[in-house]
């Protein structure tokens, strides 16, 4: 299976949102300029739904991305 672009956040009630990144950079920007996010990961790939969820988990968790 190809690897998917994806994208997401932390929201400040603590929960992690994740989005498929479809090559539209505004949608990153909008969601890091929300006053509802504590950080974002920038677009990168995974397998699937469930990698993705754990490779954003893992990348907010570093605090390497904001």
């Amino acid at each position: 299976m190809a690897n998917l672009q994806w994208y997401g956040y932390e929201h400040v009630n603590g929960t992690y949102h994740l989005k498929r990144f479809l090559d539209d950079i505004s949608d990153v920007y909008e969601a890091a300029g929300s006053d509802f996010v504590v950080q974002v990961a920038w677009p990168f790939e995974a397998e699937n739904r469930e990698d993705a969820l754990r490779k954003l988990k893992n990348l907010l968790s570093k605090k390497l991305i904001t």
